[in-house]
Order: structure tokens, then C-alpha cells, then sequence
């Protein structure tokens, strides 16, 4: 009984642990999609971040021209 126990902590915690991990990744990745879409515009001026149309506008509003 006392290994079952125990087992079950263990399986908890690599639960806990594995939960953890896969939440943080999936913050890390929409964290880097942000910077991704938005890179250009702390380092850019305006008008040469406009003359890139993909790069400013949404993809719904590009799909929509």
C-alpha cells in the first residue's frame, strides 16, 4: 500500500510537472507570435513600416482587398 501511495505522488507530480511545461510553452509560443507581428514597429519608422502592406494590416483585412 505504502508503494501505491507513493507511485501515486510520484504520477501526480510528473502530471503537475508535465501540465507546467506544455502552459509555458504555449505562453512562450503566443508570446513570440506578438513580437513576431509586431516586430517592425519599435524599429521602423511609419513610412517604411507602411510600405510593407502585409506586414500592417491584419490577415482578414488582407484577405479582404
Amino acid at each position: 500500500l505504502g508503494c501505491a501511495v507513493l507511485l501515486s505522488v510520484d504520477f501526480l507530480f510528473f502530471l503537475y510537472a508535465f501540465h507546467a511545461a506544455t502552459s509555458i510553452r504555449h505562453w512562450f509560443a503566443i508570446d513570440i507570435a506578438i513580437r513576431y507581428r509586431y516586430r517592425s514597429y519599435p524599429a521602423c519608422s511609419i513610412a517604411s513600416s507602411d510600405s510593407d502592406s502585409e506586414r500592417t494590416t491584419t490577415p482578414v483585412a488582407a484577405r479582404l482587398r
